[in-house]
């Protein structure tokens, strides 16, 4: 269940933030909500794919959160229209994340990470779970310092 869980919403938070780039790369502005919706993807493929492997509770519960505003956007240009491109793009990964998430609160007894007994089993672990988290923490600094350099150029 922890690879199902890692692999789902490593793969569904990539897929959001390539969409979310894509997204507002053609955009006139930006609002708070755009904002959350091109950092929630670096969330849930750098810090909740890893926790998977050692808390796999708390990640799906994390990974809910994280991927109801993608839900709710999707769901309600449902019925708005307002964004010209087909909402089930947002709620269908979302409900997969969803519907994995349940399952891990459902049935995930203990981490994968405590049931390895070799040292080398933990490395492996221990990398799969680092190396998304580090290429997210690279890419919020980086997109943060983007961010405040802006304002601080638009303030003078």
């Amino acid at each position: 269940m922890a690879v199902a869980q890692y692999l789902i919403y490593f793969l569904v938070g990539a897929f959001f933030l390539f969409m979310m780039a894509a997204f507002f790369s053609v955009a006139a502005g930006v609002s708070f909500l755009g904002l959350v919706l091109v950092f929630l993807p670096l969330f849930l493929a750098g810090y909740a794919s890893g926790l998977s492997f050692f808390y796999p509770r708390v990640a799906a519960v994390a990974s809910i959160v994280l991927v109801l505003p993608y839900f709710g956007v999707g769901i309600y240009d449902t019925f708005a229209g307002a964004v010209g491109y087909n909402p089930t793009v947002m709620i269908v990964p979302a409900s997969v994340v969803i519907l994995v998430s349940v399952f891990a609160l459902l049935w995930s007894k203990t981490s994968l990470w405590s049931r390895q007994e070799q040292t080398f089993s933990k490395v492996i672990i221990w990398i799969f779970a680092v190396l998304p988290a580090l290429l997210a923490t690279f890419m919020l600094a980086s997109s943060l310092i983007r961010i405040g350099s802006a304002f601080l150029r638009r303030a003078t």
